[in-house]
């Protein structure tokens, strides 16, 4: 508590208040059990107002025998109230004190002793979110504006003083007695908590020790082999060779017209053959092509499944097989030289990367799609296109023949 003079009166900043219900009787033995359960300093002093009792510590000063408690003795002007007030104790020391009055109650924080300005500003905002918006405020920076403000609703009422929480001799010596054995007893117990807590940290750290070595393992696991968090397309699909010459079979069993309707371009991508079809002069619209289906009154598409026979193992499903980009890029140039073909939408990805458990990873490869067209139908069919294209990291995606053969696909290369 802080003791105030004000209008040459005493007055009590800082007390902890209770509520009883309006039935209850106010009985002392009782108050002072409640007192002895605070924690913090011991109270020594307690006042009483309608439905309510304060706690406080004296500290040994006489003056609080003949003060009021000051949140309970200012007629404020509605039953919901919030104030904060710069004020001086007897000693001259400033402090800062907030008022909280919630239904003509001292809340039991409202009476609250602050060492600063962001102290009681945080109180206040404490206050404001438990119990809501207060109808009437006030915020007197000074101890004058304080004084001038508090003395004309101050009401000093004899009965309204604070008194000894300790009433008799005997109750003292008891009370001594009872903290005496309440002391011993938290000696021991205080040096068994701390063994225990000692134990505790130890056997903390160790697991922290642990936990940290076994993350740093894992960090340097997941850096050294990132390669086994990302998929390998190239891997698992079909080598070059087997794919071309599934789609060179389908495509090249096509007739080139049937029941009139004539073939203008086929596609493969090793697992399905699309055929289109157009119309032209005698052709029969009750007899298209097998299994096709009109698009539009001028073309027919025909999609066949393909039995591609038992997947054949790759030799280049380790990474470490692949060619790096740029004689990647050397090699699909002087390819495209050579067969007098076209290369376009030639390029590489960034590498992808992936978080595993908070450490972040890069593939160690890089993703790049290619498309030939143009390429001459003697290269397309007699095979050498298939085995100049069948390296490391390359995926054939697809086939197509309309005005001349095309190809595209993916292919995977180290960065460097």
């Amino acid at each position: 508590m802080r003791l105030v003079k004000l209008n040459a009166r005493h007055w009590a900043a800082g007390l902890q208040w209770f509520q009883v219900s309006a039935k209850s009787k106010r009985d002392m033995n009782a108050v002072r059990s409640e007192g002895m359960k605070l924690k913090g300093d011991p109270p020594d002093m307690v006042a009483f107002r309608p439905r309510q009792y304060g706690f406080g510590a004296s500290g040994g000063l006489a003056g609080y025998t003949t003060a009021n408690p000051l949140a309970g003795g200012i007629g404020l002007p509605s039953s919901s109230f919030l104030g904060v007030f710069r004020l001086e104790d007897v000693h001259g020391e400033s402090f800062w004190w907030v008022c909280a009055v919630r239904q003509g109650l001292i809340s039991g924080q409202g009476d609250m002793v602050c060492a600063s300005k962001e102290e009681a500003d945080a109180q206040v905002a404490e206050l404001t979110d438990l119990l809501g918006h207060f109808d009437d405020q006030a915020f007197c920076a000074t101890w004058e504006e304080s004084r001038a403000w508090l003395i004309p609703l101050l009401n000093y009422r004899r009965q309204a003083r604070l008194r000894p929480l300790l009433g008799d001799a005997g109750f003292r010596r008891r009370l001594f007695a009872l903290g005496a054995a309440i002391s011993l007893v938290l000696v021991c117990g205080i040096g068994l908590r701390t063994y225990w807590n000692h134990q505790a940290e130890q056997q903390a750290l160790q697991i922290s020790r642990q936990q940290i070595e076994e993350r740093a393992q894992r960090r340097a696991d997941l850096l050294a082999h990132p390669e086994r968090h990302f998929p390998m397309p190239w891997a698992t699909a079909r080598p070059v060779g087997a794919a071309a010459r599934v789609c060179l079979e389908s495509m090249l069993s096509l007739p080139l017209s049937a029941g009139g309707w004539q073939l203008t371009k086929a596609q493969c991508d090793g697992r399905t053959l699309t055929a289109f079809w157009d119309f032209s002069p005698g052709a029969d619209y009750r007899l298209l092509p097998p299994g096709a289906v009109l698009e539009t009154s001028t073309r027919a598409r025909t999609s066949v499944r393909l039995d591609s026979g038992p997947d054949e193992r790759r030799p280049d499903g380790d990474f470490r097989s692949l060619a790096c980009k740029t004689d990647v890029s050397r090699h699909f140039y002087q390819l495209t030289a050579n067969m007098g073909a076209h290369l376009s939408r030639f390029d590489f990805e960034k590498p992808a990367t992936a978080v595993v458990d908070k450490v972040e990873i890069v593939a160690p490869w890089v993703r790049g799609s290619w498309e030939l067209s143009a390429v001459p139908d003697a290269l397309a069919l007699d095979g050498s296109l298939a085995a100049a294209l069948d390296m490391p990291g390359l995926v054939l995606s697809g086939m197509e023949y309309g005005n001349g053969w095309t190809l595209k696909g993916e292919v995977y290369a180290t960065p460097e």
